[in-house]
């Protein structure tokens, strides 16, 4: 998300005056310290959030979730969507190992590090 699609919100919501565009640019996505703090107070003031661990007045908790359930589902892929996997797979393998490489100052010699199951 960045500051436009709260921008966007704002302007749906018709909150004055941060749904005037120029006032947003000037006030708030301006790139400055004193931006970013109105921008909290704004998100702080337009959103309720509420933890699974809050509770109410009489001790009960505020948000009352069912328990997390957890199912495998085993597919059989065609021949054909087994091979846009497996090569999906093979990229996403590469960039994530490039990534820990650049995050580990560029690796060992063998490219292999014992304590990351991914390279």
């Amino acid at each position: 998300n960045t500051l436009l699609d709260m921008y966007s919100l704002l302007k749906f919501l018709r909150c004055s005056p941060f749904d005037d565009f120029r006032l947003w640019k000037s006030q708030v996505d301006n790139g400055s310290k004193k931006g970013g703090e109105r921008l909290s107070i704004l998100t702080k003031s337009l959103l309720l959030r509420r933890t699974k661990d809050q509770l109410d007045s009489t001790g009960q908790p505020l948000v009352m979730l069912p328990q997390r359930k957890f199912q495998v589902h085993r597919l059989k892929l065609s021949e054909d969507e087994e091979n846009v996997y497996s090569v999906l797979l093979a990229r996403s393998r590469s960039a994530l190992r490039s990534y820990l490489r650049g995050q580990e100052g560029g690796g060992s010699q063998s490219g292999r590090s014992p304590d990351n199951p991914f390279s």
